[in-house]
């Protein structure tokens, strides 16, 4: 099915704004120093969320694609979020293992995490 732009932007607006919480997207890079790498931190990037236990079908979705996780995080759609990025949720950080199938069109952006520890 083929959406307007304009039914698009209607569609993702109506989901993030039932999205129940508020989650904290912090981007991860890499640095070059003297002798090696070190990771930097951006501060967080408040968005709406959802964060919800991994299903038996999510599990089977990770698996085939690769990924470990124990929970599926759902931002706003086009939330930038790469696999080096962190969710951080109700005092918890999140490692993100992986997108849950990138649409073209997609309603929202779900993530495949673990709380890395």
């Amino acid at each position: 099915m083929i959406l307007t732009a304009g039914e698009l932007a209607e569609a993702r607006a109506d989901l993030t704004a039932i999205l129940p919480d508020s989650c904290g997207v912090v981007t991860v890079t890499r640095t070059s120093i003297e002798g090696g790498w070190t990771l930097v931190e951006s501060a967080p990037v408040n968005v709406a969320c959802r964060v919800s236990p991994l299903t038996g079908r999510d599990a089977a979705i990770a698996a085939a694609e690769g990924f470990t996780a124990e929970y599926v995080v759902t931002l706003p759609a086009e939330t930038p979020v790469t696999a080096s990025s962190r969710i951080i949720w109700g005092g918890t950080t999140y490692e993100v293992n992986g997108p849950a199938r990138v649409r073209s069109e997609e309603l929202a952006r779900r993530l495949y995490v673990t709380t890395g520890g």
